[in-house]
């Protein structure tokens, strides 16, 4: 456990108040979770913003963020709030969402906007992160006009939930999440360091022999439950169906196309149909593509 320094803003050039927020880490097998939990906010202005202070370090690879804001406000009332860090930002918006009046509203938010690694940068201890909010209602000035007055409500609940791989850093993260099958738990493995017309390949080992596979390709990550498994990668593009050798295998080779931008990533993960698997599919780990930069 950690507990980062935060300092309340009312505005971006006076800070007021200086509070402390806990930051939780637990650490499963194969991966851990940072969590960023500021509840409960109240926007009690028509911006503002904390700020805070962290020593924790990791490769994020996916984030949830969950909100739960309740309003004694009828409105018309907006809202955004979003989350910054080094890696990215991210956050929600009433308007978006479609939240107004009095109520309770509720979301929740799965994002790779914060994908990277993060930590202080070199030379330093720590890196400083916000959460920052703006919207408010209108009113009617006395003397005419209109002005805008802070939403009545409070966010009772405001988590960031960052995912953390041990995997370093690289061109090919496993993000493991497989399910067991015939021959236990398929395997994908990426070949090939992925700049542009690189060759490479995406090598499936210890599926259901003599099968076949579909590979699920995303340009973002779902990470919802399917067929008793987990399903990383957004289905964007699904190939199929791809045949499994007699040993358990399937390579698929290619060329990585020119013209990619760096810092793109890709998912990919197999589901396999066996009979042996949870609801009659297995899959293999998931594997997490990022196009470098030194190439």
């Amino acid at each position: 456990m950690t507990s980062p320094l935060v300092l309340r803003r009312l505005s971006r050039f006076a800070l007021v108040t200086a509070c402390s927020l806990g930051l939780a880490v637990s650490v499963p097998a194969l991966e851990s979770e940072l969590v960023f939990d500021v509840s409960p906010l109240n926007p009690d202005a028509v911006g503002g913003e904390l700020i805070g202070v962290s020593t924790s370090a990791g490769h994020v690879v996916h984030a949830r963020l969950d909100a739960t804001f309740v309003s004694a406000d009828p409105g018309p009332w907006t809202l955004g709030v979003s989350f910054g860090l080094p890696t990215g930002i991210a956050g929600v918006d009433s308007q978006t969402l479609g939240w107004a009046g009095v109520g309770s509203f509720s979301t929740s938010l799965q994002t790779d906007a914060f994908n990277g690694v993060l930590g202080p940068p070199p030379g330093q201890s720590h890196f400083t992160w916000f959460v920052e909010w703006s919207g408010g209602t209108p009113f009617m000035l006395p003397g005419g006009g209109f002005g805008v007055k802070p939403v009545q409500g409070v966010f009772t609940q405001l988590v960031l939930t960052l995912t953390l791989s041990d995997s370093p850093p690289g061109a090919w993260t496993d993000l493991g999440h497989a399910t067991s099958g015939a021959l236990g738990e398929p395997h994908l493995a990426g070949t090939g360091n992925l700049c542009r017309s690189a060759p490479g390949s995406l090598v499936l080992s210890s599926a259901r022999p003599g099968g076949s596979a579909f590979l699920v390709v995303g340009f973002s990550s779902l990470w919802h439950p399917f067929h008793g498994g987990l399903l990383i990668p957004a289905p964007d593009l699904v190939l199929a169906p791809l045949p499994i050798d007699a040993a358990g295998g399937h390579t698929l080779p290619f060329s990585f196309p020119i013209g990619v931008p760096e810092g793109l990533q890709l998912w990919f993960q197999d589901w396999i149909p066996d009979p042996a698997g949870p609801s009659g599919y297995a899959s293999s780990n998931a594997l997490l593509a990022t196009v470098p930069s030194d190439c």
